[in-house]
């Protein structure tokens, strides 16, 4: 069941985007990453439903993420705060495990669907 929703998702995510310089992407349940080739941008859902968008640089097997300003996030307990305060900076590319996870003790995790980065 798990694996014919994280197919789902990538679907979905796939028709909704109208980009086609995808380069690397990961899904799971809640979570997904697309970083694209044209000018190092990303495209972050980090709860099921909201997305975030910014530039992305990538060392060595690191992925470090700069989102865009003027992006505010909202959670149950706090006010409204900037995107690059909340969400994760930095996911560690486990080519292994064929996942990605949050460094930063943010908790994002997914795996990886299609990679297309430089080792």
């Amino acid at each position: 069941m798990k694996r014919i929703l994280k197919i789902f998702l990538l679907i979905i995510l796939a028709s909704c985007s109208k980009r086609d310089d995808v380069l690397f992407s990961a899904t799971d349940e809640l979570h997904s990453l697309q970083l694209y080739s044209n000018n190092n941008d990303f495209e972050i859902l980090y709860n099921g439903v909201n997305k975030a968008e910014g530039k992305y640089r990538v060392s060595n097997d690191t992925i470090h993420l700069v989102y865009n300003s003027g992006q505010h996030i909202s959670s149950e307990n706090r006010q409204s705060e900037e995107a690059d305060k909340l969400l994760t900076k930095q996911i560690k590319i486990d080519r292994k495990t064929n996942r990605i996870r949050a460094i930063d003790d943010k908790t994002f995790c997914a795996d990886i669907n299609f990679d297309r980065l430089q080792n």
